[in-house]
């Protein structure tokens, strides 16, 4: 959640030191007083999904760094998910049986044991 200027405690106010990272003066005004719009309904961010799946949200960053996990949307520094993005994943991801491996937990069990092999020569 945002906070907003006038949230902010004022410097005199604190009894610790180091309580407020930015001073009072050199907030920048547009940071102050920015009101953010909610997202859209088919929009989630990383830490609504980490929620939702109860995960850290840097699992879900490296997920997005490797190239696993649910499509996503970048609009600057911002990451979003989609809904039916989320849902196709979550499908894709569905089971029958314990004995089931989607192709990428296939694909890693056999590099790891072509690796193995290679060590054992």
């Amino acid at each position: 959640m945002m906070k907003y200027f006038m949230d902010l405690p004022h410097p005199n106010s604190l009894t610790e030191p180091g309580q407020l990272a930015v001073r009072w003066e050199t907030m920048p005004m547009t940071l102050a007083f920015e009101m953010t719009s909610p997202l859209p309904k088919n929009l989630i961010g990383p830490e609504e999904l980490a929620a939702r799946w109860k995960m850290k949200p840097i699992t879900l960053a490296q997920w997005r760094w490797t190239g696993r996990g649910p499509r996503f949307i970048k609009m600057g520094h911002n990451t979003f998910y989609r809904i039916k993005d989320i849902e196709a994943y979550e499908e894709q991801k569905a089971k029958q049986s314990t004995t089931q491996t989607d192709e990428d937990e296939m694909n890693r069990i056999i590099l790891e044991s072509k690796r193995r092999r290679r060590k054992m020569k």
